[in-house]
């Protein structure tokens, strides 16, 4: 949000005078006796004046380039040479580090060197004479061990090799002399069994055996006969008259309920109708009078709804000024984060600890200082949004308050009122209902209605007499059907009748089979039977396989291998690899003769130069421990002292060259107003009195997405160098003016007024309250310019404007305008 600077409206000649206790204007045409006393309102008159509208913004002082000087080594600071404010040039010595570490150092690596050189003369001189001995012994056991291989098997193992061979082989002979003989008796009978069953399939059977099952066939068909005559004797009646006896049974039973419900409803009315007794006047009377109770209330109601009390309206009033209230309490929360002078958005003070280093001991060794922090950050950016939102929800507040009041002082919302109308002319009615039940008591007029309700309840009584008679009557018909076919009996008889045919059926299949003899299946199956107990004779005769056979004559050649294999243990193959065991021994008794080659010779010199390369880097350490300056410049902070331990990630001192710029953060709304080479008005706190030239240097190709901001940069002109890093700026852009405007204070437009729009003001013509439209021109904190709608010298409100109306009658209690300092907030 950008707020605009004010400049000093001129005022006439004649002025214009405070007016305190001024009586209210009278209104012609207006009675004195009946109007309304008059609301005192401030106000002013719209005058001719200068103006200019401008844009803000709070900044920092800063060096373009700024250097921090870090050491090369690691140390305690013995002695500084600089402080902050003094001049350097490249290569003068800033601070001293500590000397004794990188000198141990040196030491160290002088000590590696002479420990390099050692070994390299130690290769040098060849190799020990334990080394030649422990070689000589591992060429004598490895060779040992060959004589003993070229030697052979021994005895016992070739003994134990033929006792396997012979086990083996006497297995095979018995595989080869084939089965035992009762094992091949079993099998021929089995075959002889198996050719007698084919037999008798193929002679077919006997006579007594055909007999037989003809006899099965006349006996089932016998049962199937016995079973469906019972089964037809239990049939009397059949299950379409049981269907229809049971559907007038419950046709009727519905009848009956029916006239149940009849002649309930009929007792009913009638025991609800009563006679014209005192008691029945007295219960008339007293629901007349509850109606007409009822109507008082309801229209007491609605009487309220149309004037409401003094009191409520009062309380209405002052939700709306609270209402106003949180909302200037909003906008000037929002003033002061816009401006970075409160909240998340102010800057660090001068000397506030934000960093603190702890010692060895514990203790708090140092701070860092700092000038002035940015006040851009994420939660400022937070703490504006939240600010905006605080002020749409003042706006949100007022006008739901407002329209409370407005609503209030109308009799209530639409629905309410026509339902207050609706109870109103609901009462009238029960009025009217009532007292028409009383006159109706009062006079004897229900005897006829209770003689009506009678006559229907007698009828219904007989209509119930006569259905229970007549389903009675169907239940007795419908238990006489179903007593002669019992369902459980039918159902055992159909079983009965099922089960005979049942039997029937297999009895003249077996009979059909007989006579057309033995199936080719059946004759099938027997010659198999033959053929499978034939194979099982074979079986008997020789049961190991030709296979089987082959397996053990394997087994064999293999035992007759392990009995060469015990023979002689060690192929050629064997005894060569161990040759080269005993080559390989040799070897290295030459190697511990003569350890170290040309390439360990190389090695070692190579060790010993790294060692004199390190000796030279740690020489050079020392020589690190002056800290030199990089470039010219003036010291614009000192990060550490006399005593702090640093390394290569510590700052010892920031260095900045003479050349300064102010950098501001301008909002995304405004950035069309700003553009390279502009110049602009800077002042600083530290010279309130002295305003700084600058101009535009760089505007920020692109917008910051969390804050809508872009970084602009000025140069200022500063040839006194006055200026220091880390001031806080105001920079002020004037952006539009206009002389001889129209001009009303900020107050007297309601809500926030924009630039260029319409808004409404309250005009005080004759005394009396009325909303005008205008068009606003340049708009800043003090006044806005009034393009149209408003004359010179014509009356406006500038304060307690939020609750008139047109019409209302005001006595304005004119102020003088006085200049207003410039302000500014970004």
């Amino acid at each position: 949000m950008n707020y605009l600077k004010t400049l000093v409206l001129p005022v006439a000649a004649s002025g214009l005078l405070v007016v305190a206790g001024c009586a209210p204007l009278s209104i012609p045409g207006r009675s004195t006796a009946t109007q309304s006393p008059a609301v005192p309102v401030p106000a002013t008159t719209a005058q001719r004046g200068d103006i200019q509208q401008t844009l803000t913004y709070s900044g920092s002082v800063q060096a373009r380039n700024q250097i921090n000087v870090l050491p090369k080594a690691s140390g305690r600071i013995e002695q500084m040479f600089v402080d902050i404010g003094s001049p350097v040039h490249v290569g003068d010595v800033l601070a001293q580090l500590e000397q004794d570490s990188p000198e141990i150092a040196v030491q160290q690596a002088q000590a590696n060197l002479a420990a390099a050189q050692a070994k390299l003369a130690t290769v040098q001189a060849g190799g020990r004479a334990d080394d030649v001995q422990a070689a000589q012994d591992a060429l004598a056991q490895q060779q040992t061990k060959l004589n003993s291989m070229a030697a052979q098997g021994r005895p016992e193992d070739v003994a134990a090799a033929d006792a396997a061979l012979s086990a083996q082989q006497a297995k095979l002979n018995l595989m080869l002399t084939g089965g035992r003989p009762e094992s091949v008796v079993a099998a021929q009978a089995a075959v002889d069994a198996a050719q007698q069953k084919l037999q008798g399939l193929q002679n077919g059977p006997t006579d007594d055996v055909r007999q037989a099952a003809v006899s099965a066939v006349n006996s089932s068909q016998a049962a199937v006969t016995a079973a469906e005559a019972a089964y037809a004797a239990l049939g009397g009646t059949n299950a379409a008259d049981l269907q229809a006896l049971q559907g007038q049974v419950d046709a009727l039973t519905a009848q009956v309920d029916a006239a149940k419900t009849a002649a309930s409803s009929a007792q009913t009315a009638l025991d609800s109708q009563t006679s014209s007794a005192a008691a029945d006047v007295q219960q008339a009377q007293t629901a007349y009078d509850q109606a007409q109770a009822q109507l008082t209330a309801s229209q007491a109601a609605l009487n309220q709804s149309n004037n409401p009390p003094q009191a409520t309206v009062a309380q209405a009033q002052a939700a709306v000024a609270q209402a106003q209230a949180q909302k200037a309490a909003a906008e000037a929360n929002q003033t002061a984060l816009e401006q970075n002078v409160a909240g998340a958005c102010a800057p660090v003070p001068v000397g506030q600890n934000v960093n603190e280093r702890a010692g060895v001991g514990g203790g708090i060794t140092g701070t860092i200082t700092t000038i002035t922090a940015s006040a851009n950050g994420t939660a400022c950016g937070v703490a504006k949004s939240a600010a905006d939102a605080a002020v749409q929800a003042g706006d949100a507040a007022i006008e739901a308050a407002q329209g409370q009041l407005d609503l209030l002082q109308r009799g209530g919302a639409p629905a309410s009122q026509a339902a207050e109308q609706a109870q109103v002319v609901s009462a009238q009615a029960l009025v009217k209902a009532t007292g028409a039940r009383l006159n109706a008591v009062k006079n004897g007029g229900v005897q006829a209605q209770r003689a009506q309700l009678q006559a229907a309840r007698d009828q219904a009584r007989s209509q119930l007499t006569a259905d229970q008679d007549n389903l009675n009557v169907a239940q007795a018909r419908l238990a006489a059907a179903q007593s002669g076919t019992q369902d459980a009996q039918l159902k055992a008889a159909y079983e009965q009748v099922i089960a005979a045919r049942e039997k029937l059926a297999s009895d003249q299949a077996h009979l059909n089979q007989i006579v057309a003899g033995p199936q080719d299946t059946d004759v099938q199956q027997a010659q198999d039977a033959i053929t499978q107990a034939q194979q099982q004779v074979a079986l008997a005769q020789q049961p190991s396989t030709q296979q089987d056979i082959e397996a053990q004559r394997a087994v064999v050649n293999q035992a007759q291998q392990q009995v060469l294999k015990a023979k002689q243990p060690f192929t050629a193959f064997d005894i060569q690899q161990q040759q080269y065991v005993v080559d390989q021994a040799v070897a290295t008794l030459r190697a511990r003769e003569n350890p170290y080659t040309d390439q360990d010779l190389q090695s070692a010199q190579a060790s010993v130069n790294q060692a004199q390369a390190a000796v030279a880097q740690a020489q050079l350490g020392v020589q690190e421990t002056e800290i030199v300056a990089p470039i010219d410049g003036l010291v614009f902070d000192r990060q550490a002292s006399p005593g702090e331990l640093v390394g290569p990630t510590s700052s010892i001192v920031t260095l900045i060259p003479p050349t300064l710029q102010v950098a501001i953060n301008v909002d995304e709304g405004s950035l069309g107003h700003v553009s390279q080479g502009q110049s602009v008005s800077i002042q600083v706190p530290a010279y309130p009195d002295q305003t700084f030239t600058g101009t535009v240097t760089t505007v920020a190709p692109g917008v910051d997405q969390k804050t809508r901001t872009a970084t602009v940069l000025i140069q200022p002109k500063d040839d006194a160098g006055k200026l220091k890093p880390g001031m806080l700026a105001q920079v002020s852009i004037i952006i539009g003016s206009q002389s001889d405007a129209l001009l009303v204070p900020t107050q007297a437009i309601l809500g926030t007024p924009a630039p260029n729009s319409q808004a409404t003001v309250v005009t005080l013509d004759g005394g009396v309250a009325h909303h005008t439209i205008v068009q606003l021109g340049l708009v800043n904190p003090s006044v806005v310019q009034i393009s149209s709608g408003l004359s010179d010298g014509q009356v406006v409100a500038v304060g307690n404007t939020g609750g008139l109306n047109n019409g209302d009658v005001v006595a304005p209690q004119m102020q003088t305008q006085t200049a207003l300092a410039p302000i500014g907030v970004q």
